[in-house]
């Protein structure tokens, strides 16, 4: 596998690269549509494969332990309610607790600082006749993950020292009763990430725990044309996504440069073959089977929780 080293060709610079096909570097309205064309190659780039030198190691995830809160209510029970400054409940958080249905969450936390939270919740707070104040015990499932995640390549509990599965959710669903029972996780559920850019943990945690995440990351596609950074590529491929670009750039023109668009096309594929070639990742695994207590979900003796579609 090689060693890469980042390119040096900065956004604007590239911009001016792929207008110039066209002899248009000099035309706004050129450069606008050259900076479409490099977004939309940085997109395509992205999508053809978990690249070697996108691999991260994100900051520790802080584990919570559930923790009592303070709540307060009127008869009406609306679903929201009031927790004293402090609290300490995020978005996500579950409640357990007189008057919450399973499953009921915190969808919304407000409130200035040193004053009491106005708390929302995505179920009505049940049974309640009178004014309600009570202490009920939230659990935190979903965590953060970075804003540029992809893909996990590992996922490990340092509290544990046990390596976190994946969790199939359909098999997860058709075996467990209650996820909402805490107790040490053994899963990691990406069900949602879509909808909250959270990770889940199955089951949710009993005890405070720090996870450690390694994970491919996304490309960066600038917002902005004129922007200095550089483009996120190795120096030895930037030639191809440039490429890619101005076949974009010049087929989305009115003009006709079919002949031209097929060459700087050739140029970019070609350069994604060398770039899939070069995927060879050092050997830091071998097939094997490792020996291991049976039980659990699934088994650990099992093959159905390994993901098999790791590069």
């Amino acid at each position: 596998m090689p060693i890469f080293t980042p390119s040096t060709i900065a956004f604007a610079t590239a911009v001016e690269q792929i207008a110039d096909a066209a002899g248009a570097s000099a035309d706004v309205e050129m450069r606008g549509r050259a900076f479409r064309s490099l977004q939309a190659s940085l997109k395509y780039f992205n999508g053809r494969h978990k690249w070697v030198w996108l691999q991260q190691e994100a900051n520790p995830i802080i584990v919570v332990a559930p923790f009592g809160v303070t709540i307060t209510a009127d008869a009406s029970g609306v679903a929201s309610a009031s927790a004293a400054s402090g609290h300490g409940l995020l978005v996500d958080d579950f409640i357990v607790g007189s008057g919450f249905v399973a499953g009921a969450r915190v969808t919304a936390v407000s409130g200035a600082a040193g004053a009491t939270a106005q708390i929302g919740f995505n179920a009505n707070i049940t049974g309640i006749t009178a004014a309600f104040s009570g202490s009920v015990t939230a659990a935190r499932d979903f965590y953060d993950w970075p804003s540029d995640f992809k893909q996990a390549y590992s996922f490990r509990s340092l509290g544990t020292l046990k390596p976190l599965w994946p969790a199939q959710r359909r098999l997860y669903d058709r075996g467990v009763t209650n996820e909402f029972t805490t107790g040490t996780p053994e899963w990691y559920d990406i069900f949602s990430h879509f909808q909250r850019g959270k990770v889940r943990l199955l089951p949710p945690p009993n005890a405070a725990d720090v996870l450690q995440l390694r994970y491919y990351r996304r490309m960066s596609v600038p917002t902005a044309s004129g922007t200095s950074s550089v483009l996120d590529i190795p120096d030895d491929y930037d030639f191809a996504l440039i490429a890619w670009a101005k076949w974009h750039f010049l087929t989305d023109k009115k003009e006709a440069r079919a002949e031209q668009a097929t060459t700087w096309l050739n140029l970019a594929n070609e350069g994604i073959r060398t770039m899939m070639a070069d995927q060879t990742n050092l050997p830091d695994e071998t097939l094997g089977f490792v020996k291991g207590p049976v039980g659990g979900w699934p088994p650990r003796g099992s093959t159905r929780g390994i993901a098999w579609e790791y590069s």
